[in-house]
């Protein structure tokens, strides 16, 4: 239980390799209403099912590889990705009515691969999609990609980031972020000063970019 508390499990959890104990592992489970977040950074093998309950957000990332077990989100519940050059590989995902996952893409890099690879997902009602992170100079992203997928369920994005314009995709295997990329253009003019004669003379730039790009945007001159 969180509690409303934000907490760090940086201890692996590990299956069981004494010999002969090839039970399934007692699992992972959330619970409370106070919301909070339990962020996992160990690389996981325990085989137990994981549970997502209540407002709880569990997140997992690097060096986080896998989680061997079902991973269940329920009503009001966040499963939370960071983007990193590896997937969060999760064999088998159930999202009920009312949950979602929050991807955190931060800064762009090309390196990235989809937050989720999923062999089996399972969908019902609506689910809320929020994704963090912007300055993306690319028309699409995708966030998770599935090889079944079971449900009726639909995708529903939620937050974004400020100034970022999006829509989401889901088209049979993969859920893509499209991107609505505005191109900018700048210029640098000198206003004040010429040909400085010493050292230490001062010159003044003006510097313009159009449309006025999001906070936090980098702009290259």
């Amino acid at each position: 239980d969180a509690n409303g508390q934000n907490i760090t499990i940086g201890q692996a959890l590990l299956h069981s390799t004494i010999i002969g104990d090839n039970g399934i592992d007692g699992g992972l489970t959330t619970v409370g209403n106070g919301g909070g977040t339990v962020t996992l950074t160990g690389v996981n093998t325990y085989t137990g099912p994981t549970t997502i309950n209540g407002s709880n957000t569990l997140a997992i990332v690097a060096p986080y590889s896998t989680l061997g077990s079902s991973v269940l989100v329920t009503n009001g519940g966040r499963l939370k990705v960071t983007a990193s050059p590896s997937s969060s590989v999760l064999p088998t995902m159930t999202l009920n009515d009312g949950s979602g996952i929050a991807f955190d893409l931060g800064t762009y890099n090309p390196a990235n691969v989809p937050g989720i690879t999923n062999a089996n997902l399972n969908v019902s009602g609506t689910n809320v999609i929020d994704v963090a992170g912007g300055s993306f100079p690319v028309a699409s992203i995708t966030l998770l990609a599935y090889t079944n997928k079971t449900g009726t369920g639909v995708f529903e994005l939620g937050t974004l980031s400020p100034g970022v314009v999006a829509t989401l995709t889901d088209t049979g295997s993969n859920l893509v972020l499209n991107l609505a990329v505005t191109n900018t253009s700048t210029a640098l003019t000198l206003s004040v000063g010429s040909n400085p004669s010493a050292f230490g003379d001062r010159l003044t730039f003006q510097a313009a970019v159009s449309p006025a790009p999001p906070d936090g945007a980098i702009i290259t001159f």
